[in-house]
């Protein structure tokens, strides 16, 4: 009876030496899961479902988004840090990856240590946006008003990553708003489309679309440079505070201890992933700058943000808990 193999089986026996050894199929062999430590419908959200579908595409196996929201994104974070270093758990990590050692004394990851940083894959510009209706409409404007009206006007946060701009545009402006904690960045843009905040800091992929319809005015771009999404809307540095700059990180991450067959996988995919027209203009449009490192660099970036972090919150007055 003639018996047929197929390539690509997921174990072959050899003989070697007299015994019997087993050959493992190449990384990966199952789907690989992307946690995403914020709830859906946020930048990184819309960001790692991009790179969740191109990623799958390109390693042959499901990339599958699950959403980990809360905790100032600590909770999926966490779960990452402590998952099995197997190669098929992955975090997208963003700014608070590297703003909440500031903000706590334990957040429950070290991270540089507990993770392995495969890409630095784009920076997210954020936009200081306000109500349709506000009765401001310059940077300028903003912060007289704000002065006009100590501690009456508040401000929506989904994050320390978009609340610590605020603070920081308060310390250097000597202005007084209060912070609305909020747990998603969706329910933050509800809130200041129906008026009751008078401004957030957000990611221009959260943003965009609000500023697109009317229903929010974007005041100022919290880079130190203009974006391509929005190129007529200058920086907050521009509009009279010029030490102030704060853009949002994202990269991709594995646990501390996982595979290099895996790794090297996975950067290889990144590094395709970034020379794609379609791929590159699909981020873009979604308000991401693509950066496009390699790990090395990646790891130099994570070093070079918890320090810049660490400045802002010492800045700001902030005491971590």
């Amino acid at each position: 009876m003639k018996r047929t193999w197929k390539l690509g089986a997921v174990m072959t026996a050899v003989m070697v030496m007299g015994g019997v050894s087993v050959a493992h199929a190449e990384y990966p062999e199952k789907s690989v899961r992307l946690v995403v430590p914020f709830n859906p419908g946020g930048g990184t959200d819309t960001l790692s479902r991009l790179v969740a579908k191109r990623l799958g595409d390109g390693i042959g196996q499901p990339v599958v988004v699950d959403n980990k929201g809360g905790a100032a994104s600590m909770i999926g974070t966490r779960i990452v840090a402590t998952s099995e270093p197997d190669g098929y758990t992955m975090l997208a990590g963003a700014s608070g990856h590297t703003i909440n050692p500031s903000m706590y004394k334990d957040p429950g990851y070290d991270a540089t240590k507990d993770f392995v940083c495969l890409t630095h894959a784009t920076n997210q510009h954020i936009v200081l946006a306000v109500p349709a209706n506000s009765p401001v409409n310059t940077m300028e404007e903003f912060i007289a008003y704000a002065k006009e009206n100590p501690g009456k006007l508040s401000y929506g946060s989904s994050s320390f990553a978009t609340g610590l701009p605020m603070q920081l545009l308060m310390a250097l402006t000597d202005i007084d708003m209060t912070d609305i904690p909020y747990k998603g960045s969706s329910p933050v843009m509800t809130d200041l489309i129906a008026g009751r905040l008078d401004a957030t800091f957000g990611a221009l992929a959260t943003i965009k679309p609000f500023i697109d319809s009317g229903q929010v005015k974007a005041l100022a771009l919290g880079d130190n440079k203009r974006s391509k999404v929005l190129p007529d809307l200058p920086t907050v540095a521009e509009q009279g505070v010029p030490e102030f700059q704060a853009a949002l990180f994202n990269g991709f991450f594995v646990p501390t201890g996982t595979p290099q067959e895996a790794i090297d996988r996975l950067t290889k995919e990144f590094a395709v992933m970034y020379t794609e027209d379609d791929f590159v203009k699909s981020v873009t449009d979604a308000g991401f700058e693509v950066v496009g490192t390699d790990a090395a660099t990646c790891e130099d970036t994570v070093k070079r943000d918890l320090e810049k972090w660490a400045m802002v919150a010492k800045r700001a007055g902030i005491v971590p808990q």
